[in-house]
């Protein structure tokens, strides 16, 4: 039966994960959290349930760095589409609540897989029949600059088009010929950045074109799968638009997250930052772990205890607040008649201060027993 601190909240409550040994009625543990009375940053954890004694473990708290996932709303993007939102091929809701993506003509709608790529929803784009979705017109309202991801597969982008026009952010469409040769039918990260006299573009966490060359404009009437001459064909599975250049290392946590959220941080580049893990937010603050408390065995002859009296032990040496105290018996020295001796326990005193403490104990008999431990400073 064991519970792990993950961390410690302001509020003072810890919070724990893990798995738990229940009986077959699926009774659920109990638990108990009390501080140490001398050491404040000691807390005593019991765990049971109905069908077993309460096991204790010590937690530790301290100064620490608490750890969280990330995502891209901390870069508050322009408009975010996911897979997981799809509902209908007719209406791609935006995240962020402000920008839809929509089809009203169901003869050129995509297609919709649920839940087919790691879990998330894909939509399917046909260039046969000439399928797109409409962006709101408003999309790009104010922006000098901006920045998209997308995840996708497509077919040949360079006969039947991009998702995403290489002109995002550009009077011009840039020439990205070859950028998707190497991996057709193969689902990707790619990211485009604009800004002025800067447009690049990004693939699986590498750079793949720049120039220096570039005047912002982004269209009045965007869509998602067509431009003038063609008609995407693939799937996608996510895209996010920012209004703004990001800068690498936003871009690199972008790509981060996408990547172990759809299973390809193995298509990143060797060198990327987050190939081998997700980006995270790290906090100061109070955290918690499970810390060992010294034991100490008492040793005594119970035959020595009488029924109605008190024997006594002496510790010497400053015991740590909350050390656990355990009664050891020689299971040869039993009450007349008995051949085992069954001691209740552990035990923990309740305070550690210098001074008598009386631990009373039962045997297999049922005799109760009392023991006197003196702690000297």
């Amino acid at each position: 039966m064991k519970y792990f601190a993950i961390y410690q909240k302001a509020t003072g409550t810890i919070e724990y994960t893990g798995s738990v040994a229940t009986s077959e009625d699926n009774y659920l543990p109990t638990l108990e959290l009390y501080a140490d009375p001398l050491d404040p940053a000691v807390h005593g954890m019991l765990v049971g349930d109905q069908d077993s004694a309460p096991e204790t473990h010590y937690v530790q708290s301290g100064p620490g760095t608490i750890t969280a996932p990330w995502t891209p709303l901390d870069l508050t993007p322009r408009a975010w589409y996911q897979g997981g939102d799809l509902e209908t091929a007719g209406v791609w809701p935006d995240t962020m609540g402000l920008y839809d993506a929509t089809q009203p003509d169901l003869t050129r709608t995509p297609g919709f897989y649920r839940e087919t790529f790691a879990g998330q929803s894909v939509l399917i784009f046909d260039p046969l029949r000439q399928t797109y979705m409409d962006l709101p017109t408003t999309l790009y309202t104010g922006m000098t600059e901006g920045s998209v991801f997308v995840v996708s597969r497509e077919v040949n982008p360079e006969i039947t088009g991009h998702l995403i026009p290489p002109d995002f952010g550009s009077d011009v469409a840039h020439d990205l010929s070859g950028l998707d040769q190497d991996s057709l039918g193969q689902w990707h990260i790619l990211c485009y950045r604009a800004a002025p006299d800067d447009w690049r573009a990004r693939k699986n966490g590498q750079e793949v074109y720049a120039s220096a060359v570039n005047t912002v404009a982004f269209s009045p009437a965007p869509t998602l799968g067509t431009t003038t001459e063609s008609y995407f064909e693939g799937e996608v599975a996510e895209i996010i638009f920012f209004p703004v250049r990001l800068s690498d290392a936003d871009t690199a946590m972008v790509e981060g997250y996408l990547a172990h959220k759809y299973l390809l941080n193995s298509e990143l580049d060797a060198g990327h930052a987050y190939r081998s893990a997700p980006p995270v937010i790290e906090t100061p603050g109070t955290v918690a772990s499970l810390v060992a408390k010294p034991t100490f065995d008492i040793a005594f002859d119970v035959s020595e205890i009488p029924d109605d009296g008190v024997t006594a032990a002496t510790i010497v040496g400053t015991i740590p607040s909350g050390t656990l105290i355990e009664l050891a018996a020689d299971p040869t020295m039993g009450i007349t008649g008995q051949s085992m001796t069954y001691i209740s326990g552990p035990f923990s005193l309740t305070s550690m201060c210098p001074g008598d403490h009386v631990i009373t104990f039962s045997l297999d008999n049922y005799v109760s027993k009392s023991l006197t431990v003196t702690v000297l400073p």
